[in-house]
């Protein structure tokens, strides 16, 4: 039974936990500074900045570690960053978009599901192959 798993993987990731321990650290030690003395004003500021990167950090780390899709030979189960897994049918497929060594799949609603690439895709060309032998078609 062929199974294929399309996850997102980036070098960008390292860098959004990194940002979120920072920011999720600066955030602690200025809560601890509240509760001992009152702040300056820019200080207050930087809380709220911090708190802005932790939430985009913290998103995007969750993205990265959750956001999948899996193909079998039933269908495809996507997993978006946030919400509950979708399923979908070969069928529900409008075409796999093909540009150099990116590729798109987008649903009959013309949506993009997913992109993925050679360079971070390790069997990008049998996920394309297995695609085109359940009937979708593909467009340069």
């Amino acid at each position: 039974m062929n199974s294929y798993k399309i996850k997102k993987t980036s070098g960008v990731t390292v860098l959004f936990t990194l940002l979120l321990a920072l920011s999720g650290f600066r955030l602690l030690f200025i809560c601890i500074m509240l509760a001992t003395e009152e702040l300056p004003r820019m200080t207050l500021i930087m809380a709220v900045v911090y708190i802005i990167i932790f939430g985009i950090s913290l998103f995007m780390v969750i993205k990265a570690r959750r956001c999948s899709l899996t193909l079998n030979e039933d269908g495809l189960v996507y997993i978006p960053p946030l919400g509950a897994p979708k399923v979908f049918s070969y069928s529900d497929l409008q075409k796999v978009s093909m540009g150099g060594r990116s590729y798109i799949i987008y649903t009959r609603d013309s949506k993009k599901l997913v992109t993925f690439d050679d360079f971070r895709t390790e069997n990008a060309s049998q996920i394309i192959a297995f695609l085109k032998a359940k009937g979708v078609p593909a467009e340069l």
